[in-house]
């Protein structure tokens, strides 16, 4: 519970739109959220969550580099894991955002405990 708390207000610091469940299937919640924003609040709150996205993807890129596996293993790893959250696709799946979220909470919670 405390640390539901802690990482809601984490979200917040970081100027991110806290979510509710991060297994959601539907994003219907967040979406609503994402709508009660006016239209510069919106490109904001993108713009933060692509910039802490890309921090939490390089976090885990560095956690699997520094991992006692083979390079082939790390590279192979690391191609999974962009392919995972759509990096370089131009249209984005739901599964692709799903896991963006995911690791931006997972980011969140590392932070946390330092």
């Amino acid at each position: 519970m405390a640390n539901d708390i802690l990482l809601f207000h984490k979200f917040l610091e970081m100027g991110l739109i806290p979510e509710d469940s991060i297994l959601q299937k539907n994003r219907d919640a967040f979406i609503e959220k994402m709508k009660s924003l006016s239209l510069a609040d919106q490109r904001q709150a993108k713009r933060k969550f692509r910039k802490v996205f890309k921090k939490a993807l390089n976090f885990e890129i560095r956690k699997i580099m520094h991992s006692e596996s083979s390079s082939f293993v790390k590279q192979k790893r690391v191609d999974n894991l962009k392919e995972a959250c759509g990096v370089g696709c131009k249209k984005l799946l739901e599964r692709h955002h799903n896991r963006r979220r995911f690791i931006v909470r997972s980011f969140l919670i590392e932070e946390l405990k330092k």
